[in-house]
This record gives structure tokens, C-alpha cells and sequence, in this order.
């Protein structure tokens, strides 16, 4: 399985970054918020219904660092930094699309499936280098949505929180409408945000 995260996107014809947020399963398999990243989930199976997590191997791919991008934003999160807090077979500094495909199988009888999203459409010239892999995009979504529907309590708790932010949020909004201190709905955005963020949400 591979999945390539989301990149700092600019708006149309200039170079004013819009803020950026991960594509969300990407954020939710991996843990990386680092733009332009890609995961690899491998795995070569023997046969039978039993699945050994010893040889479940996932890469996370950071991009390679741009001298001109760390001039104005500093340098991106180095491997082992990360590593404290991600919980990944490896992470590994810069990527090529060569290297998100998995090698050929030590069994060439082996069939190589290759699972994506349905917007990612992989290098014909790529797959037919390792033992022309079978690409399909007919799993992988429906098994994220099955495996996300399932919160654990720590999700639980965050959603919880989220909650309690976000209903002071209106009623702070709501008292001050009816004081009538708001002029505009720019200040009533800019107070829900602020309000947002002095309470611990990251938006």
C-alpha cells in the first residue's frame, strides 16, 4: 500500500501559501504532519487467514529539503525526531515514486498487489519493473473508513474536548451579540478562532 500526503499549496499565480492541512488518512495512518511526505505499507504473506505483524513493514518517506524552504521556514523535523513520537518500521529522508513500489517478492510465484486511494494512479513504467504488480483502488478507502469508524478512548477524548471548545466558542460568541459589541461577522469569526485557540484547538 502507498499513499502520498498532502503538499503546501499556493493560491492561483502567486506565491501566497494557503494554509495547509494533511490529507486526513494520510494523517491518521501515519502521524505526519510534514507536507509532501508518502507512506509505504508492506507486507509479504504466506498464505492462510493468520497475518504476522512482525512482517508488517511501514516506511513514512519525508521529501528532501529544499535549501530555498528552510531559509524562510527553518528545517523540517529530522528522522530520528520524529521517530520518538511516530512508531514506524523506519522513516526515511527523501523519495522518489520509484521508491514507494515494494521490490519484486522472494517468491517470484508471489502475485504483487499494489492498494491506493482512487485519485492516485501509479507509473505504468515503475510497476512493470517489479514483476508487473496488480494496482487496485478497490480496498484501501473501505478498509480506512471501516478501521476509522472504530474511535480509540484517547480519540474518544479528543473528540470530547473538540466538543467542549467548540460549544464555549458559541456561547462566547452569542453573549457578545447580545451585548452588541461585534461589529461585523469578521469580528465574529475573528472571536470565535481566537477563542478556539486560547483553549487549545489547532485549526
Amino acid at each position: 500500500m502507498y499513499m502520498v500526503g498532502e503538499t503546501v499549496q499556493c493560491r492561483h499565480d502567486t506565491d501566497r501559501e494557503l494554509p495547509f492541512r494533511q490529507e486526513s488518512n494520510f494523517a491518521w495512518l501515519s502521524g505526519c504532519d510534514v507536507p509532501g511526505s508518502a507512506l509505504t505499507i508492506a507486507y509479504e504473506h504466506d498464505g492462510g487467514a493468520e497475518i504476522d505483524p512482525a512482517k508488517v513493514h511501514t516506511t513514512l518517506w519525508l521529501p528532501e529539503i529544499d535549501d530555498a524552504e528552510v531559509m524562510w521556514c527553518g528545517l523540517p523535523p529530522a528522522p530520528e525526531e520524529l521517530a520518538k513520537s511516530l512508531h514506524l518500521t523506519s522513516i526515511q529522508n527523501g523519495w522518489t515514486p520509484a521508491a514507494l513500489y515494494p521490490p519484486k517478492p522472494h517468491d517470484s510465484a508471489l502475485p504483487t498487489i499494489i492498494h491506493t486511494l482512487p485519485t492516485t494512479r501509479p507509473p505504468t513504467s515503475v510497476m512493470a519493473s517489479i514483476n508487473g504488480p496488480t494496482h487496485s483502488t478497490d480496498y484501501l478507502l473501505k478498509a480506512l473508513h471501516e478501521a476509522r469508524r472504530n474511535k480509540t478512548p484517547k480519540e474518544v477524548e479528543l473528540l470530547r474536548k473538540a466538543s467542549e471548545i467548540t460549544g464555549g466558542a458559541h456561547r462566547e460568541l452569542m453573549r457578545q451579540v447580545g451585548l452588541k459589541s461585534l461589529k461585523s461577522e469578521f469580528e465574529a469569526e475573528a472571536d470565535f478562532v481566537s477563542y478556539c485557540i486560547k483553549h487549545g484547538s489547532v485549526l
